[in-house]
């Protein structure tokens, strides 16, 4: 099951994605937001730093949380089916196959804006354009079967001013349009309220259940019980 969840700013989409996947055993959160950001001047972008601290400080100490930074899709490997004839792709020290796919696994992504912004302030993304990334990172996200993705709803207001902010709500419109078409669900959340835009609400992962060891099966004790006749009136005859 595929999810995308849209919202804008503060709207609650972050906590809703999240409590679908409190009860899930294996979940890999993708954090796209980069930390050290500073501005201009020189100086530490104390705001960012605090949002990550707080979405950092709502997950459960289970879950796994990798940075991606402009790399996607590498972070989603370990959790999705590989390209066809694609070749394992070994990050491991240790060798490990990270392109076998782990079907009890869950992924978060959150969220796709803000990898979009990332790209984009990559120098590398400016010399050769962010496409060909949006566009890996896009078949990665169709590879996971088992997805929550978390984007912002950049659509509402009117036109910005600035060409970079045009570019911008341009290709996080285009992005979102086209990770939706993939997922079975599409939910808009709104002031903390989910609504389905596509295939109904999800239903929250279930709580799994205890794995009961197999041995051999005994039959419980049967307790004897004496059969006592009823005492014998006197002068009764023995049958």
């Amino acid at each position: 099951m595929r999810t995308l969840v849209l919202g804008g700013v503060r709207s609650g989409k972050s906590a809703y994605a999240e409590s679908l996947l409190a009860n899930a055993p294996l979940v890999r959160y993708v954090a796209t937001a980069r930390a050290g950001l500073v501005s201009p001047d020189g100086v530490p972008d104390a705001d960012m730093a605090e949002r990550i601290r707080r979405h950092a400080g709502r997950r459960p100490p289970h879950w796994e949380t990798v940075e991606a930074g402009a790399h996607l899709e590498r972070c989603l490997t370990p959790f999705c089916t590989p390209p066809h004839n694609a070749a394992p792709y070994n990050a491991d020290p240790a060798g490990a196959d990270l392109h076998a796919p782990t079907p009890e696994g869950w992924i978060l992504v959150d969220g796709l804006t803000l990898w979009l912004a990332t790209l984009l302030e990559d120098a590398e993304g400016w010399g050769t354009g962010p496409e060909a990334a949006i566009a890996s990172g896009v078949a990665a996200l169709g590879r996971c079967q088992r997805l929550i993705v978390v984007s912002e709803e950049v659509g509402w207001g009117s036109m910005p001013a600035h060409p970079l902010a045009r570019r911008f709500g341009d290709l996080a419109g285009e992005l979102n349009q086209r990770v939706a078409a993939l997922c079975e669900h599409v939910v808009l959340v709104a002031a903390g309220l989910p609504l389905a835009l596509k295939g109904g609400l999800p239903a929250s992962v279930p709580r799994p259940q205890p794995v009961r060891t197999s041995g051999p099966r005994t039959s419980a004790p049967r307790i004897a019980t004496s059969q006592v006749s009823a005492p014998r009136h006197q002068g009764e005859a023995a049958s």
